[in-house]
């Protein structure tokens, strides 16, 4: 058994009505996606497939962190991530739109992995850095930040960076 069939939910013998599952993603569940925008993370996922006579309705939602290197510093953090994220399943002909899935009529497994890793990239801002002065030991690269000119040369502590704030909150709205 591969290891991403613990992602295949049984479509054909569900029943019509609401179906929660719950996944918890590690470092193997990236490996499966080589080497990808996210290749590492601990994130947690839960599923709500609302299964009707004519098609399914599924919701995930995705909350945790992912390894990634901070745009400030380089230095390598646990970046956290969160979104919702809705998909129609239809079975029959059609073309995929991006938000209504169409799956063959004699579907019998449905795999949610392609579609967990996709929505996990989509949660990872564009501005990938956090407020790390209240971390009891930041990973901060400090030699950087000094260079760049965001440390207090006295107590060695962090400036508040308003331009790379302001585009960062820019983008999450």
């Amino acid at each position: 058994m591969k290891f991403l069939d613990h992602f295949s939910l049984p479509y054909s013998g569900m029943k019509n009505g609401l179906h929660h599952y719950e996944f918890d993603i590690s470092s193997e569940f990236f490996h499966e996606f080589g080497n990808l925008p996210v290749s590492d993370g601990a994130v947690s996922v839960k599923l709500e497939v609302d299964k009707r006579s004519t098609h399914s309705i599924v919701s995930f939602e995705i909350y945790g962190s992912v390894f990634t290197q901070c745009d400030r510093c380089l230095a390598d953090i646990h970046l956290p991530i969160s979104g919702h994220y809705t998909l129609h399943f239809k079975t029959g002909q059609g073309e995929d739109d991006g938000e209504v899935v169409f799956l063959p009529e004699d579907v019998t497994r449905l795999n949610v992995s392609r579609y967990i890793y996709e929505f996990i990239c989509l949660s990872v801002p564009v501005m990938k850095v956090y407020d790390c002065r209240n971390d009891d030991s930041p990973p901060c690269d400090m030699a950087v930040l000094r260079k760049l000119g965001l440390l207090e040369s006295r107590d060695e502590e962090l400036k508040t960076d308003t331009g790379l704030q302001d585009l960062a909150d820019l983008f999450k709205s």
